[in-house]
């Protein structure tokens, strides 16, 4: 039977940092008060125009790296995450442009928080059936571009914006 396994990571956090200083000049929250509930002093903010693609473009390049790997083996790209650059095309298609992949296949899944789990099932699930051999997958935790839908507001006050990549 045929099995998947993490064998290269990845990450990217954009080059911004807001710091809990900052950030509470824009909402009513200090310092003290964020870091007591999440022990979060700074967070990374994506710049202005940078897309969830690039995120993931960045991290998949790394992971692509640390496993010695090209693009052109990866299969299958599942992107997890709650912030598409667009409502279509699909993320992930842009993330397989970006690194120049002439084969396989790339789609999103959206499920908020529980988003790695769901694409790491799938991945593995198209892995065991045969109909991939190596995937990218993309999500970081809780955090990727919803810095994006956020008017800040002192309950959003731990997130930023990254992106992880795993490769099988």
């Amino acid at each position: 039977m045929r099995r998947s396994v993490i064998t290269a990571t990845g990450s990217y956090l954009p080059k911004r940092i807001l710091t809990n200083d900052e950030l509470a000049k824009m909402v009513d929250t200090s310092d003290e008060w964020i870091v007591a509930r999440s022990g979060i002093r700074q967070r990374h903010i994506a710049a202005e125009g940078e897309l969830t693609s690039d995120l993931a473009t960045h991290a998949a390049r790394a992971a692509l790296e640390m496993g010695g790997l090209k693009a052109d083996d990866i299969d299958l790209i599942v992107l997890a995450t709650a912030t598409p650059d667009e409502t279509f095309p699909a993320s992930a298609t842009v993330v397989q442009k970006n690194l120049g992949m002439t084969r396989g296949y790339a789609f999103d899944v959206q499920a908020v928080c529980s988003g790695f789990l769901f694409a790491l099932a799938t991945a593995d699930n198209f892995i065991k059936a045969g109909q991939a051999n190596l995937f990218a997958h993309s999500r970081l935790g809780r955090p990727d571009h919803l810095r994006s839908l956020w008017r800040w507001r002192r309950r959003h006050c731990a997130g930023g914006d990254g992106r992880g990549r795993n490769v099988r």
